[in-house]
């Protein structure tokens, strides 16, 4: 089984890096915002940790050969998606930004988005 499971790593490593790129930078960013309340960072905290802690059960099933890689990897891709969605018509509509931060965070939405799917795309089911 973890023969086959190798097959899906190069864009599960991807992911995961892209993933851990952007919710650590968004930790950061929280960290010297000043003017965010205390409530706000808990929120974007947690926000931030369950992709991080997601991204670290994605790499033990992978290590280990978990057979429940794709279902771990398919709850990240369903995450992404409601997650950035949700993120996209706030900053897009609701929220009071400029254009070239708007299309930032469309971009990275869209990456997400697109390498957990490939990643979930690319891992060969059991025959």
């Amino acid at each position: 089984m973890h023969k086959r499971l190798f097959a899906a790593w190069p864009w599960m490593w991807v992911a995961v890096a892209w993933t851990v790129f952007v919710w650590v930078g968004r930790i950061r960013n929280l960290i010297a915002d000043d003017e965010m309340s205390s409530a706000a960072k808990v929120g974007v905290s947690g926000l931030s940790a369950s992709f991080l802690i997601l991204c670290v059960l994605i790499v033990l099933g992978w290590t280990l050969g978990s057979t429940r890689l794709g279902a771990l990897v398919l709850v990240m891709l369903g995450w992404n998606v409601v997650v950035w969605a949700v993120r996209v018509v706030d900053i897009a509509f609701l929220s009071d930004h400029e254009v070239p931060f708007i299309v930032v965070h469309t971009v990275l939405g869209l990456l997400s988005v697109g390498l957990w799917a490939v990643s979930w795309k690319t891992i060969p089911t059991e025959s």
